[in-house]
């Protein structure tokens, strides 16, 4: 009789032991959505220029300009459009030649870019000033002229806050109070920029 009841109680006690104390429902793993990489915002930053020109009728000029850039953009999802100013300050000229030097430009002008993720290939065009100066013609010679230029850049995105871009400009300088003093001047320029 004792055998049986030991036999019933095993029986009867024989799920509860295979099914085991059941975990706890664990809270479903929360993965934020990736944010999504946007162009639109002001920013502003430091760039270095090397230009290479071809006064009419002088040797060519060549030199290093430094300066400052700022400036807005807009994503529209696959199209980015923008604004830009820059100034920079330095001397192309010909070394050790007395000819026309450029030392100051300024420029503003337009961008239209698609947006490729943390890369933003564009094309730009605007307007330009330059200051010259031309001892051989005039002694102590300083004048300012009007041009524009176009060319084509790309940035990438480092992070949120720093953009590094690099561009590949053609300015045309044509209104100057002197004959014959037009100036095709070619630049290739490398950007940092912090954005707002």
């Amino acid at each position: 009789m004792r055998t049986a009841l030991t036999l019933i109680s095993l029986f009867v006690a024989a799920p509860v032991f295979a099914g085991g104390v059941t975990d706890p429902a664990r809270p479903p793993l929360m993965i934020d959505p990736p944010v999504e990489m946007t162009w639109t915002g002001f920013y502003a930053g430091a760039n270095v220029i090397y230009g290479q020109g071809t006064p009419t009728g002088q040797p060519e000029i060549d030199g290093l300009h430094y300066g400052l850039v700022a400036g807005y953009r807009q994503d529209l999802g696959d199209l980015v459009i923008g604004v830009e100013v820059e100034w920079t300050n330095g001397a192309i000229e010909a070394p050790g030649v007395p000819t026309r030097e450029m030392s100051r430009l300024f420029s503003g002008g337009l961008e239209v870019g698609y947006d490729a993720g943390v890369f933003l290939p564009y094309a730009t065009a605007g307007v330009s000033t330059a200051r010259f100066e031309e001892p051989v013609i005039l002694p102590n010679f300083d004048a300012s002229g009007l041009g524009y230029f176009f060319g084509v850049g790309v940035d990438y995105a480092l992070n949120d806050d720093i953009t590094l871009g690099a561009e590949i400009i053609q300015h045309r300088f044509t209104d100057f109070p002197l004959p014959n003093t037009d100036i095709d001047l070619n630049t290739v320029s490398l950007t940092a920029t912090f954005n707002f």
